[in-house]
């Protein structure tokens, strides 16, 4: 009984000197919280937007909401701030000689003082931030703008706080039982927050400049679920994922179904982890260190060297990469910028341990480690002696394999749940595709990267398409490489993967057998190069289905030397409420050779090619250089200019016109070589259909002469 009133009456003489910290927290957590929520409310702007009590879901006054009292990402922010603050405010006597020996001679054991410390910190912050919370949730209720399932969401917001204030306070504590000095613990703080970040990075960016078949998608720099020694980090990017879910889901599911939505639940416990590990060596730390540590830059001296040579090393490197970066022979410069990063990193760390001018003379071994690793690392990505940018796998290895390649990928790509149309979302091609396709000739998908990754001299850029493959290796491991292929001399195995079941699948959406269970939902148009039908649902599942099955047949030399004669539109169109609606569209080409479609197409009165008439035009306006630049060599320097030249007589239009291909139908040929020449087309009133212009475009070598000695009088 007597140690139970000893910790308690340590707690409030703790709570007594630590005054001016709860008072500031509490002063910024009112106006986070009750203030803001109030005025958010009570503005007349949005009075319309309350509903019933128990109806808050679905309605725009929850994404106000959210963003103060649900689960998002300033909240835990500043709930880490506070960690921080008060990790730093409960042992900043330790900085101070005087303050320590005053300490140490009152007779309460530093285990006791320890925890003391600890738990006045969390129950300050928590207690004021929950009664700030309920505070603005009552308020809420006041106006009908709180019910079960969003106070549900609010209170778990409350818990992922928390979470946040430990994990700043975990890792603030562990930098001042390192350190001696204010100024050098929040330095500490930063380093120990974000090495781990920052060593990720600075890897990635070397994989970007030293391998070329090195693919973004590779990178998960900040993901919640990659990160081990970081729960400050971890957990704010565990916070952000949950906010994007609950923005999306809350409001029109359950709390439930909110959180089985969230997939990155395990850096819960790694936080979590991390937060009792960082916790459990600060305490022994604290034990360990002695009084003398107080203002001292680092707390225990044997560990200086270790730690400076671990900030060397990725310092010089970032110098290396920002002088590769700027200069014309990147490898000089990269061992230049190496060493000015190592020199220049091990004086600011030795004047920092010494606080002396004097300092970078000492300890110049552990400068020389950090060089030879430093040089290891450099020598690793320069000569690539485990073959990263040669790698392709034994297809035997493979589980599944995907390809992306650029410019046979057509139509936008959207994320579709036909069980919950209200909810779509545009997403990353080159990852939509990659992870969901499965080709069915893994060996092909193989051989199509191997001859991807082979140095080619000499090549003509014009001829060249980019692509990503993607391997799901049976050991659970993902692999991404760029690879680019050459037009002519790869036409054969992309005319294969072209044909290839689980590429047709995937690599166009309209294959998914998502958009076919919706395709009963959308409208389709037709546009050529003159107009653009009007929208209909008539026949949509014929249309569908005849459209799909010759565009899954054209074959590659179609794609690369046919121009479409228009192109099929899809459009899905999503009523969000009673005035409010969302549409979604996908574009394909039509090609001559789709017999079928274009029979379709004449009968419900549509001309599958339509050639743009001068008479329909009131202007044409060229643009381009005043010199021939498709006709000099490639390399030659010239004087020029840009300028516009506009034409309104029709036969100098008609003339203009038979060069010029709508940019629409001329971006579906794969590897068209378009001149330096462009064009916009000014329709007449009666042949608008509400375009101001259509952009047009000349194919390299087709500019009429006429055109060119046009723009070059003003040469």
């Amino acid at each position: 009984m007597t140690s139970k009133n000893s910790f308690l009456i340590s707690m409030r003489e703790n709570m007594r000197r630590r005054m001016w910290y709860p008072l500031l927290l509490l002063l910024i957590q009112i106006f986070e919280y009750p203030v803001a929520v109030t005025m958010v409310l009570s503005n007349n702007k949005i009075n319309d937007l309350r509903m019933p009590a128990g109806e808050i879901n679905g309605s725009q006054i929850f994404s106000r909401l959210n963003g103060l009292m649900g689960v998002s990402t300033v909240p835990v922010i500043l709930a880490i701030f506070f960690g921080v603050l008060a990790a730093m405010q409960g042992f900043s006597y330790l900085n101070n000689r005087k303050k320590v020996d005053l300490y140490h001679s009152v007779p309460v054991s530093k285990t006791r003082r320890f925890w003391v410390i600890v738990l006045n910190s969390f129950l300050m912050y928590a207690v004021i931030h929950l009664v700030c919370v309920l505070a603005a949730a009552g308020i809420a209720a006041l106006y009908h703008c709180m019910n079960g399932t969003f106070f549900t969401w609010v209170m778990l917001d409350v818990a992922f706080n928390l979470i946040g204030f430990m994990a700043g306070f975990a890792v603030t504590l562990l930098a001042v039982m390192l350190t001696g000095n204010l100024v050098v613990t929040l330095l500490g703080t930063a380093v120990i927050a974000g090495y781990e970040v920052l060593l990720r990075l600075l890897v990635q960016e070397h994989f970007s400049s030293f391998f070329e078949h090195y693919s973004y998608l590779s990178a998960s720099v900040l993901s919640a679920t990659k990160l081990w020694t970081t729960p400050i980090v971890t957990w704010v990017w565990f916070v952000n994922d949950a906010s994007w879910v609950g923005y999306r889901e809350l409001s029109e599911k359950g709390i439930r179904e909110t959180i089985a939505a969230q997939t990155s639940w395990g850096a819960l416990p790694r936080t979590l982890l991390l937060i009792v590990i960082f916790m459990a060596i600060g305490y022994v730390l604290y034990r360990k260190r002695g009084s003398e540590a107080a203002g001292k830059a680092i707390a225990f001296p044997a560990i200086k060297q270790p730690l400076k040579m671990i900030m060397l090393v990725p310092i010089s490197l970032t110098f290396g990469l920002v002088f590769r970066s700027l200069s014309y022979n990147p490898m000089v410069f990269e061992v230049f910028g190496l060493v000015v990063g190592l020199v220049l990193g091990h004086c600011i760390i030795e004047m920092i341990y010494e606080f002396d001018l004097k300092a970078p003379l000492h300890h110049l071994p552990s400068m020389g480690v950090a060089a030879l690793v430093s040089a290891v690392v450099l020598m690793f990505f320069a000569f690539d002696p485990m073959g990263y940018d040669r790698y392709v796998p034994n297809p035997e290895k493979v589980e599944y394999a995907g390809v992306y390649l650029e410019q046979m990928q057509h139509g936008d790509f959207i994320a579709l749940d036909a069980d919950n149309i209200s909810d779509l979302s545009y997403v990353s091609e080159s990852r939509w595709v990659l992870d969901r396709m499965h080709c069915s000739d893994l060996a092909l998908v193989c051989q199509l990267a191997e001859r991807g990754m082979q140095t080619r001299k000499n090549r003509d850029g014009e001829k060249l398409t980019f692509g990503t493959v993607h391997y799901r290796m049976k050991n659970g491991r993902d692999i991404y490489r760029q690879i680019v292929l050459n037009l002519d001399e790869d036409g054969d195995l992309l005319e294969e993967i072209l044909k290839d079941e689980g590429y047709q699948k995937e690599g166009y959406q309209l294959n998914e057998p998502e958009f076919e269970n919706l395709v009963g939902n959308m409208t389709w148009y037709y546009e050529n190069a003159s107009r653009t039908y009007e929208a209909s649902r008539q026949d949509i599942q014929e249309v569908y289905d005849t459209f799909r099955k010759e565009f899954n047949a054209r074959s590659f030399d179609t794609m690369r030397n046919d121009i479409p004669v228009g192109q099929m539109n899809f459009k899905l169109e999503i009523q969000k409420g009673e005035n409010q609606s969302v549409s979604y569209s996908w574009s394909y080409p039509v090609y001559a050779s789709f017999t079928e479609t274009i029979a379709l197409l004449e009968e419900h009165g549509m001309l599958p090619w339509e050639d743009i008439q001068a008479a329909q035009i009131e202007e044409l306006e060229v643009y381009g250089p005043t010199i021939n630049l498709d006709a000099l060599p490639e390399g030659t320097e010239a004087d020029y200019s840009w300028r516009t030249v506009q034409y309104t007589e029709e036969t100098d239009i008609a003339q203009i016109m038979k060069a010029l291909y709508p940019s629409t139908l001329l971006n579906w040929v794969i590897g068209a070589t378009y001149s330096s020449y462009d064009a916009n087309i000014y329709w007449k009133e009666e042949a608008n259909q509400r375009r101001n212009y259509t952009y047009m475009v000349f194919l390299k070598g087709q500019v009429p002469e006429q055109v060119i000695q046009d723009l070059a009088q003003e040469q």
